[in-house]
């Protein structure tokens, strides 16, 4: 899609908002001292918002504040005094001044997005003078596009019933006391945290996709899962720790912020995360490795190099030996999805080679599933006009899918690259289904049923993803897409319809969130500077349900 506003009008707002930001503050910091009292301010952002039943704390607040806390760092790192020295004890002018930048980096966040959005043309968009820019969904099903990925994915298992009685026993084990007006203690032994893995973390933990043999360099995928397990594990009880003694601080900073970010040295940390997980001390070590911030690999003045995001490694070094953990990123990542996109930047060669591999995994995992309903699968090669990753043989119906597949998790932003790839999906899945129609000798073959008959069969196109389906922003709007979850759920569990309807739902997206039921829409200002972004901000409201809000 072409830009939204004129390239040249764009490129002098990306110079305003960037010349907006404000490092004067960072001027005096050490780094490292400006990057822990960040840490800190970020735990007690999510504190404050837990302890205040914010309506806002959930998954799209996380993101925000997590994408705030991205730039922040970021500024820190690349304004700060470099220095290797650290003060322990919290100075809370510092505290104020990193309150200060989450106002301005998620203010920047927010801005960001929308250019992304103006430069790909994925919204419209009329501005009002030099400095205000309405951005406006091009209609009412857009809307609904925007957030289905959000609504109609798998959704995150359910906190057992039990969640508050086992929190408090984990508590009671670990032992708090406060040690001083903003610090605590606890013990938290190798027991606990395989207790706490077995009895909270690993309910709570969406489904991992990735073939668990597979090498990550240096470590399998099952063995970074165990290791994440056990991190994810430490990370939520430090957290529940620091919430709960919050209320026994000194009533100005009413949060334990010298105790909220944990830093040891990296071979305490190596010796203490093999004893949680039961790896050995190489392979953390390893693992660990990959999971230490590098200010290099998401340094904004390196235009043409693909980034990481500060969610992907949450170990970062505060001096020569000492690494912090930010705890809450870990505990509000999605660790498969994000170790997948930090792979694609450090281990490029590993990953291309794991990314061949990926799609016949998960056809592995797909086939039984359709011919378990009575479905006929097959992956057919054209020749020059490429392959049919899945075709689909609904043969009592007469129906066929010539299915594209594309193993796509969702982001934590709306990126080009994955929706390139669907746009890809929906081209060969077009040209799939013109080679069957124009080469009715060999689709009969493939297909196993005479010229005559073939005449009377249906084939169709389809895009099957993984997760993802970035309706919102497809060029094409008539080629049909559909995530595994909705596939299965139409055809399986707990609709059992056939192929051919579930075709049908794909192609005329019967499964769109609806605006007043399912999320609100609201007027959201952006001001950074003196430019205002004017758009439209999508709450969820309600829960979506796949048992009646499919319609057929």
């Amino acid at each position: 899609m072409p830009p939204a506003l004129p390239k040249d009008e764009l490129i002098k707002l990306d110079s305003r908002i960037d010349s907006c930001i404000d490092l004067s503050p960072f001027s005096k910091l050490g780094r490292t001292h400006a990057i822990l009292h960040l840490m800190r301010e970020y735990a007690y952002i999510h504190h404050s918002n837990s302890a205040g039943g914010s309506k806002t704390h959930g998954r799209l607040h996380e993101d925000r504040m997590r994408d705030a806390l991205h730039w922040a760092q970021v500024w820190s790192y690349g304004a700060c005094k470099a220095d290797a020295t650290f003060e322990r004890r919290t100075k809370f002018s510092t505290i104020e001044i990193m309150y200060s930048t989450f106002q301005a980096a998620n203010s920047y966040s927010s801005a960001f997005d929308m250019m992304n959005l103006l430069w790909r043309g994925w919204q419209l968009a009329e501005k009002s003078g030099d400095d205000t820019i309405s951005v406006n969904f091009r209609n009412d099903k857009q809307k609904q596009q925007e957030l289905a990925d959000h609504f109609t994915s798998v959704p995150e298992p359910d906190p057992p019933e039990e969640t508050e009685s086992l929190v408090f026993e984990m508590l009671h084990k670990m032992q708090l006391r406060k040690t001083g007006p903003h610090a605590i203690e606890y013990e938290i032994s190798a027991s606990l945290v395989r207790w706490i893995s077995q009895n909270l973390i690993t309910k709570l933990e969406p489904e991992w996709h990735l073939n668990p043999d597979w090498d990550f360099g240096g470590y399998s995928v099952l063995e970074f899962r165990n290791f994440w397990t056990s991190l994810n594990s430490y990370a939520f009880a430090h957290l529940s720790a620091c919430n709960a003694m919050a209320k026994n601080m000194d009533k100005n900073y009413p949060f334990p912020f010298d105790s909220a970010v944990p830093y040891f040295s990296k071979k305490v940390w190596i010796k203490k995360l093999s004893e949680y997980s039961e790896l050995s001390m190489e392979k953390v070590s390893a693992i660990l490795a990959d999971l230490q911030f590098d200010y290099a690999l998401c340094d904004p003045q390196k235009k043409d190099q693909a980034k990481t995001d500060v969610i992907y490694q949450p170990f970062v070094a505060l001096d020569k030996d000492k690494l912090a953990l930010n705890a809450q990123l870990v505990v509000i990542s999605s660790a498969e999805r994000n170790h997948w996109a930090l792979l694609s930047i450090l281990k490029k060669d590993l990953f291309s080679e794991l990314s061949s591999m990926k799609e016949d995994f998960w056809l592995s995992k797909l086939k039984p599933f359709f011919e378990k309903v009575g479905i006929e699968c097959a992956s057919l090669d054209l020749g020059g006009k490429g392959n049919i990753d899945l075709l689909l043989v609904d043969r009592n119906d007469k129906f066929a899918v010539a299915a594209e597949l594309k193993f796509l998790i969702a982001p934590d932003r709306i990126k080009h690259e994955p929706i390139k790839e669907i746009e890809k999906g929906q081209v060969q899945t077009n040209r799939s289904v013109k080679w069957l129609k124009e080469n009715p000798e060999k689709a009969s073959e493939k297909l196993k049923v005479n010229e005559a008959d073939l005449a009377r069969w249906t084939i169709e196109p389809l895009v099957i993803t993984k997760n993802s389906m970035f309706l919102a922003y497809m060029t094409d709007e008539v080629t049909p897409i559909i995530n595994e979850a909705l596939l299965q759920w139409i055809i399986g569990d707990p609709h059992r319809r056939n192929l051919r309807s579930a075709w049908k739902v794909a192609k005329a997206q019967s499964f769109l969130p609806l605006i007043g039921e399912h999320f609100k829409e609201s007027r959201k200002e952006i001001k950074v500077g003196d430019i205002v972004f004017v758009g439209t901000e999508l709450a969820p409201t309600n829960e979506w349900d796949f048992h009646k809000d499919i319609i057929f």
